[in-house]
């Protein structure tokens, strides 16, 4: 008799929603890649670098104006529903939405004053008027990763990673019929039309998440203080660590050149391939493993966060072959002659990327638990082995110092995290 116990699993497997979540993170990928291969053949290396230079310090001031709150969102309104409070849930999520628009005016004002007075553009490297026009990226940073968090509160990680992967379809298409019409872009309209994206998508979430909204009870009265306070951990670890990529992109941006930053950044785009397959691991389990942990069920959890960790390690094997045996292939054919600068530079720090992928969630695990500041401690830790390996580094070694620092902060965040969340949650 033959044994169709294998065949049966593998159409579960198949039928599973994580697999749908890896596809359309996987498309998003593609749609990414591609973006970042457009914009390079069409502008060069010294538009992708002022472009790269205010994305990521308009979107590390906005990663401050969340505060940390798309996390508490996520664990809060995830536990409450689960145990039946809705009311409270919708309490939750209004005085979260609040607190994060006076965040996001207050903190855009005050970098617009910064970028005026010539205290943010000009140290870097950076063209002042591509950091004018990303001040509005600020509130955009905050309302995309806040609306990604409603929706993932909600219970629907699969329509979480639509919508995450809406800005890459967009720029792409925009990018596209730029590539048609031969109209490079310069970097004031990059800049614009990166962050004109994250407000469709923002206001793509806040949609899907208010369908489900409209079944909730009444609000009940909910203290701001607590979630602020539960959030302030969760947003200086997320900022710590979204430091260290716009740190290694400065670093480079200052020291070596604006030219040099662009060819860095898209070496940094072709790592989110595997920052991707991270992400969808992390938002794929998140809210399911607030639950599991408000109702005690660690096995659950951690069977969660096993299978989600073996099926990024596999999606990303294929994508290391490439760049660690053949990066100068890789950036010579699909960004352009001038990128292959970079080659060293995308072997260090795709090695470095096969540890964030393989050691697995474990970040996720500590905040839907609670332990906040623990992600803080180990992050801090790691920002600051990455800003004195990049200046004892750098000044010898150039792109490739830059590289070592930020695999080698990486490689020791995810083992401290794995090692802290084995001890936290057991």
């Amino acid at each position: 008799m033959v044994d169709l116990a294998p065949v049966r699993r593998a159409r579960r497997l198949l039928a599973s929603p994580a697999i749908a979540a890896f596809a359309i993170k996987g498309v998003n990928a593609a749609s990414a890649f591609l973006t970042a291969v457009m914009l390079a053949r069409l502008a060069g290396a010294e538009v992708v670098g002022n472009y790269a230079l205010a994305t990521a310090t308009a979107t590390l001031v906005g990663i401050g104006a969340v505060a940390g709150l798309d996390q508490v969102l996520v664990r809060s309104v995830a536990g409450d529903l689960k145990q039946g409070l809705s009311g409270r849930a919708r309490a939750t999520f209004q005085a979260i939405v609040r607190a994060v628009s006076r965040n996001s005016l207050i903190l855009a004002l005050l970098f617009l004053g910064l970028v005026i007075a010539g205290l943010v553009a000009e140290p870097l490297g950076g063209a002042r008027h591509a950091f004018l026009v990303a001040v509005p990226g600020v509130a955009a940073t905050a309302f995309f990763r806040l609306a990604l968090g409603a929706v993932r509160a909600v219970g629907r990680p699969l329509a979480a990673q639509a919508v995450e992967a809406l800005p890459s379809f967009l720029l792409l298409a925009v990018l596209a019929v730029l590539w048609l019409m031969r109209s490079p872009p310069t970097a004031v309209l990059a800049v614009l039309l990166f962050y004109s994206t994250w407000v469709v998508a923002a206001l793509t979430g806040f949609a899907v998440a208010g369908r489900d909204r409209r079944g909730w009870a009444d609000p009940e009265p909910v203290l701001l203080g607590p979630l602020q306070r539960a959030g302030l951990p969760l947003m200086a670890a997320g900022l710590l660590q979204a430091f260290g990529d716009w740190f290694a992109l400065a670093a480079v941006g200052r020291e070596v050149g604006t030219a040099e930053a662009g060819a860095f950044r898209i070496v940094a785009q072709i790592m989110s391939l595997f920052g991707m397959l991270v992400a969808v691991t992390d938002g794929w389990i998140g809210a399911r493993v607030a639950s599991d942990l408000r109702t005690g069920d660690l096995k659950t959890a951690w069977r969660r966060h096993r299978r989600a960790t073996l099926t990024a390690t596999l999606l990303a094997i294929p994508m290391l072959a490439a760049t660690v045996l053949a990066p100068r292939w890789v950036l010579g054919t699909f960004f352009g002659p001038e990128f292959t600068i970079a080659a060293t530079t995308l072997v260090i720090m795709s090695l470095g990327q096969l540890a964030n992928v393989a050691l697995g969630p474990n970040g996720t695990m500590l905040a839907m638990s609670g332990k906040g500041r623990q992600v803080l401690t180990i992050t801090l830790a790691c920002t600051l082995v990455l800003v004195i390996l990049a200046f004892a580094l750098m000044p010898r070694f150039g792109l490739e110092g830059a590289a070592a620092a930020y695999a080698g902060s990486i490689l020791l965040r995810k083992t401290l995290m794995a090692i802290a969340a084995r001890r936290a949650i057991r």
